[in-house]
């Protein structure tokens, strides 16, 4: 319970703020568009997982662990998967996906939002082999497929780029401008 004295401090306070006294909000940077995007980049290097977000025909997003290739200068990332599993259906009802990288040693994390793109053609399967090929397809290259994700936006949280001081939302590249 608040006495007399602690409830005359806090309107005072408060009557303190709304003048204009008092705390400052903190300050806020745009970060620029190359700061983001090599942000984004160390988030993604940080560990070689992260989640790919289809939406199944019900409307409901699925999130699974994916290990995808490395990505490149364009933020373009590839997945290979097998063609019978569940994404691959998803992605061909909807191209519409999120891949979300963390990096919770470093509190950060990104949040690609893109159009994916199914490629069955046996070239692209052989100028992209997955690392654990010969683990997680043993029949290559029938039960190998690629999944392409073109970045539409992003969203990048990490420590020096802060997010707006009153919504929380963090700081943003679009790949259409």
């Amino acid at each position: 319970m608040i006495g007399s004295n602690g409830l005359r401090l806090a309107v005072a306070a408060v009557a303190l703020h709304a003048a204009g006294g008092g705390a400052e909000e903190p300050r806020y940077r745009e970060a620029s568009r190359d700061e983001k995007l090599a942000a984004a980049r160390r988030v993604m290097g940080a560990d070689p997982l992260c989640a790919l977000i289809t939406t199944d025909a019900q409307g409901h997003p699925r999130a699974r662990t994916v290990e995808p290739f490395p990505p490149e200068p364009d933020l373009t990332v590839w997945i290979a998967t097998n063609p019978s599993t569940r994404k691959v259906g998803e992605i061909r009802d909807n191209p519409r996906v999120t891949l979300y990288y963390d990096d919770d040693p470093g509190e950060s994390y990104v949040t690609i939002m893109g159009t994916a793109r199914i490629h069955e053609d046996l070239e692209t399967k052989l100028r992209r082999r997955h690392r654990l090929i010969e683990k997680y397809w043993p029949a290559f290259p029938e039960d190998y497929t690629l999944i392409e994700v073109k970045p539409i936006w992003l969203e990048v949280v990490v420590p020096g780029i802060p997010n707006h001081p009153k919504t929380w939302r963090p700081q943003e590249v679009r790949f259409d401008e």
